[in-house]
Parts: C-alpha cells; sequence; structure tokens
C-alpha cells in the first residue's frame, strides 16, 4: 500500500514539474524580453531638442554679454519627425536639411532623465538610431534594444530581459527540481534491482538489461541536471546582486581595484535583495506559477542607481 501511494506521488509530482518546466519554457521563447516603447523614444527626441536648444540659448547669451565680434555659427536644432528617428538637423532655413548632425555629435548625445546626475544616462543606439534607456542593449539577432538585457539565449531563440527574465529562470528552476527528482528515482530503481538480484540470482539475466539503461538514464538526468542548476545558480546571484552579464564586463576594472583596496564594491542597480526579487519575478504571490505574467515595479526605461553605489562613487570621486 505505501509502495503504491509512494509511487502515485512521485508519478504526480513529476509531471507537475514537467508541466511547469514545458509551460516556462514556452513562454520564455514566445514572451516579449522587453522592446523599447516608441512613446518613450519619441519623448526622448523632443527632450534631446530642448536640451540643445537650452544648451545654444546659454552659448548664445554667453556670447551676447562678453561682446564678442566673432561669427556666431548657425544653430542647430533637432526636428523630430513623424517616425521615430526622422531627425535633422537644421539651420534657420527649415526646408534645408543638408546641414545634418555629425554622427560622432549623435553618438555622444545622453543626458539623465532624472535631476540626479550620479543616476545612468539615457544613450545613443547607432544600430536602431534612436535613444536606448538605461540598462538596454542592442540585440544584433533580433535586430533591436531590448530592456534590461541579460543575454540571446539560443535554447529558447529569444533574447531574456526585463519582460521575461522570471519565465527563463523559472524554467532553470523546475527542469533542475525534476532532473534531480529523476536521479533519485534512477537510484533508488539501481538499489531495488541490486537488492531483488540477491535474493533471487535466476533473475540477474533480467536486471542487467534494465541496469545499464538506469545508468544511461542516471548520465543523461545527471548532466542536464547539473547544466540547468549550473545557469541557474549564475543567473540568480547576477539578479540578486543587480547586474547582467554584459554589465559585469563594463564594471570589472573598477571592482578588481575595490577588492584590491579591500572594498566591497556594489553594482548600480542592486537595490537589496527584496527588491531585487520584485525586478525579477514581480510583487504578486503568484509570481511562481509559470502561466502568469510578472507583475513588475516599472516599465523597465526609468532606472536610477542605488544609494549605496551613490555613496561608493561619490567615495571614488573623493
Amino acid at each position: 500500500m505505501m509502495s503504491s501511494i509512494f509511487a502515485f506521488l512521485n508519478f504526480l509530482i513529476g509531471t507537475l514539474l514537467v508541466i511547469a518546466a514545458l509551460g516556462s519554457y514556452y513562454k520564455a521563447c514566445v514572451s516579449d524580453p522587453g522592446h523599447v516603447p516608441e512613446e518613450w523614444v519619441k519623448e526622448m527626441l523632443v527632450t534631446l531638442a530642448r536640451e540643445r536648444e537650452k544648451e545654444q540659448e546659454q552659448e548664445q547669451e554667453k556670447e551676447e554679454n562678453s561682446s564678442r565680434d566673432s561669427a556666431r555659427e548657425d544653430e542647430v536644432k533637432l526636428v523630430v519627425g513623424s517616425d521615430v528617428g526622422d531627425y535633422h538637423a537644421i539651420g534657420d532655413d527649415k526646408d534645408n536639411r543638408d546641414n545634418e548632425l555629425d554622427p560622432q555629435e549623435i553618438e555622444n548625445m545622453r543626458f539623465h532623465e532624472t535631476d540626479d546626475p550620479l543616476d545612468p544616462p539615457v544613450m545613443w543606439c547607432n544600430f536602431c538610431l534612436a535613444p536606448k534607456p538605461p540598462r538596454a542593449h542592442h540585440c544584433k539577432i533580433c535586430q533591436r534594444c531590448i530592456l534590461n538585457m541579460d543575454h540571446h539565449c539560443f535554447f529558447t531563440g529569444n533574447c531574456v530581459g526585463y519582460k521575461n527574465q522570471k519565465h527563463f529562470i523559472l524554467f532553470l528552476v523546475y527542469t533542475s527540481i525534476s532532473t534531480f527528482q529523476g536521479i533519485g528515482l534512477v537510484l533508488y530503481w539501481i538499489y531495488y534491482m541490486a537488492t531483488e538480484t540477491e535474493t533471487d540470482p535466476s533473475r540477474i539475466f533480467v536486471s542487467i538489461p534494465r541496469f545499464i539503461w538506469m545508468l544511461f538514464e542516471f548520465a543523461v538526468a545527471y548532466v542536464g541536471g547539473m547544466y540547468a542548476f549550473y545557469i541557474l545558480t549564475r543567473h540568480l546571484k547576477m539578479h540578486f546582486t543587480g547586474y547582467t552579464p554584459i554589465e559585469k564586463k563594463r564594471f570589472k576594472t573598477w571592482k578588481r581595484k575595490q577588492k584590491e583596496q579591500g572594498k566591497r564594491f556594489y553594482y548600480p542597480f542592486d537595490f537589496g535583495v527584496k527588491k531585487n526579487f520584485e525586478i525579477l519575478f514581480g510583487k504578486s504571490s503568484l509570481c511562481f506559477l509559470p502561466f502568469t505574467e510578472p507583475d513588475l515595479p516599472h516599465e523597465g526605461t526609468r532606472w536610477t542607481s542605488s544609494k549605496k553605489f551613490k555613496f561608493q562613487l561619490m567615495d571614488l570621486l573623493d
């Protein structure tokens, strides 16, 4: 009776884990990883134009106050067209589109969406020819910028980003648990066949093929489970300390210098375990269900630096 209940429970748990893993994998494949909203791009282009106008007004005011007689360069303004990325640098004649912005000048365009200069700036994507939010990166495979991009996953054929990273992590969680359960069952059956052969030696010819097959299953489950568990632990460490593989490379030198001085390094987006958890899984209590969408704290376009990083940065500047 107990063995039947044990077998049923194992079957039920194993089936649910496989369904959860497949469901999470499906969502990781088809879910939008987080594209940059078109409305945000247009808003930032207008903001860039206003920032440039302010700079030109300040420069003009300086020249007027100093009564300089030197020829002043034509004012350059950024005009936003009807389509995203349709911008032109023009002089006083609004119909003249020959005087385009210098590409190097466009590439270096950046400004802070918040009032704090220690927060990450909005930058320019040379591939999309449009502004991109902090933590957004261009995927050359998907041919677009992805919010809080982690990496492009070849197992899912999709990017892992701000809006689908929960599904990717859950896929690794359920895959790891299900493979470890399979390893436990294989070990149990190997033990069962060994004891069965001891009590009835005539069954050794039946047990040997089963034993070889069980060893093969054990090897496959062990390799797959350990690989999934390794990727899972690696990504959980990154998410709960507030960085992505791309950001890790950017701060590699700075982190090494901090360690050499015996100081702990804090990444700009390490907001603590609770906030980092919400950025990954959302605020919903049903966040561990594979088919639910994460209730994320914000849209993924506006990021501020953590207080720990700001203190670290001010200490470095001092």
